[in-house]
């Protein structure tokens, strides 16, 4: 047996093909940032900027190039999607409205998707806007009623501001519409981002009917939420919008706690505070969660003494087992 030779192990099958893969890398992000005009390099640097906490510099840079680009919808489409996915959907309505406003020509497909930002960027803001959100949302479909994004638009809206079992249900066909459209489009049906977004809209809508929802109803749907939604969670690609991540996880988060499973909700908690650290509906859920730790882990003693059931606080059912430590 030949001694190892640290010289030709450098030639082993395995280095040769890590050199491959990161020198075509290289060279593909080479050839990338060679072909990309001065535009796109403006996007890409106010995106950073966005990124960074730059609002300011960010704005400047977005209306520059929207400046340069102001009869092209797709670059209005672009930087509305930008803001939107980062959460500031001041800026989202702003720019579709100005898109919708000063640009005449576009086809129904752009207007349609102009006005799904606009719905979007609304509902995000709250309060009164939710009913401007809606009305956005339905003229997004009137523009392209089997627009799978269209549907979903407006039957995530609906499972979301309703506050009865009809409206959401309304609201969960308009979803079950949206995924047939997907699953008919190709394209679309491989793109597990989208596949992600529908799956968290429709469990988000089970979760909401179980609300509103005698039993056993009610539970039904509530268990069928957090299996949805946990496939939407899975289904996650590592390079998502941050505000899909955090939407998702925020998502899965409350449906687990409504159930009792609070492990899980801890983790799906935690992951969507990763992308939004300051948000003060994540951090009420998770003072929520802990302060219903300690009561669950003494009621979970007690219950393996007496075999006595055991639902705290409320909850529909709990999971004693997966009863969190403190920290």
């Amino acid at each position: 047996m030949k001694p190892n030779n640290p010289i030709s192990a450098l030639f082993s099958p395995i280095f040769k093909l890590s050199l491959f893969l990161v020198t075509g890398w290289v060279l593909i992000y080479i050839i990338m940032l060679n072909t990309r005009s001065q535009t796109s390099q403006k996007v890409l640097s106010a995106t950073h900027l966005l990124l960074t906490g730059d609002e300011t510099g960010a704005s400047a840079d977005f209306q520059q190039y929207l400046t340069q680009h102001s009869d092209d919808v797709n670059a209005y489409i672009q930087v509305g999607t930008i803001y939107l996915n980062n959460n500031h959907p001041h800026s989202t309505a702003k720019i579709a409205e100005m898109a919708l406003h000063d640009i005449g020509s576009m086809s129904r497909s752009q207007r349609a998707r102009l006005y799904i930002l606009l719905s979007l960027a609304y509902h995000k803001e709250g309060g009164e806007m939710q009913k401007p959100a809606l009305a956005a949302a339905h003229e997004a479909l009137g523009f392209e009623p089997k627009n799978p994004d269209a549907l979903n638009c407006l039957g995530y809206l609906m499972i979301s501001t309703s506050k009865s079992a009809e409206g959401i249900s309304i609201g969960l066909n308009y979803i079950e519409k949206a995924i047939s459209e997907n699953q008919q489009n190709i394209e679309l049906r491989s793109d597990p981002t989208e596949n992600a977004a529908l799956n968290d809209s429709y469990g988000w809508g089970l979760y909401n009917l179980s609300l509103y929802s005698a039993q056993p109803q009610a539970l039904q749907s509530l268990n069928h939420a957090q299996s949805v939604l946990k496939i939407a969670s899975d289904e996650i690609p590592p390079k998502s919008p941050p505000e899909l991540i955090k939407t998702i996880n925020y998502h899965l988060a409350v449906t687990c706690y409504k159930t009792g499973h609070l492990n899980e909700a801890l983790t799906a908690l935690n992951t969507a505070l990763l992308y939004d650290p300051a948000s003060r509906e994540l951090l009420t859920l998770k003072s929520e969660i802990n302060q219903t730790v300690s009561p669950v882990k003494m009621l979970t003693v007690s219950t393996q003494k007496s075999r006595s059931p055991f639902s705290p606080l409320n909850r529909i059912t709990v999971d004693t087992s997966s009863a969190v430590q403190d920290p």
